[in-house]
């Protein structure tokens, strides 16, 4: 299954009634966390939590390459984030991820968006 793009909050909780499925998938915009970042992000999951609290679903921030961004993600609050950035890199970023209780999703194909 490609997970859904949602650009919102609003389009997130759309999303959700639209998509009967029990733990559905959504993913930020390519580079999404240069757009609106992590605090940003984290609201918008926070906010459908709220909104949606049956459902049960992961919104992946996009971080593209920026190993600042998936920290700055992190921080914030997020609780997955993409990366496409170096192998030995993204090793490092999920030990920091895991320590953060969220998971990074390495993915320099891009396979994510459906296109790897």
């Amino acid at each position: 299954m490609t997970p859904k793009v949602i650009g919102s909050g609003p389009e997130l909780i759309s999303a959700l009634d639209e998509d009967p499925s029990p733990q559905p998938v959504f993913l930020t915009p390519k580079q999404g966390l240069s757009t609106l970042g992590g605090a940003a992000w984290a609201a918008v999951t926070a906010d459908a939590r709220a909104a949606r609290p049956d459902r049960n679903f992961r919104l992946i921030c996009d971080a593209a390459a920026s190993p600042g961004a998936v920290i700055a993600a992190l921080d914030a609050g997020c609780g997955a984030v993409r990366f496409t950035g170096p192998k030995e890199v993204a090793a490092k970023l999920a030990d920091i991820a895991t320590a953060k209780g969220a998971l990074l999703f390495h993915d320099p194909e891009d396979t994510l968006y459906g296109v790897g």
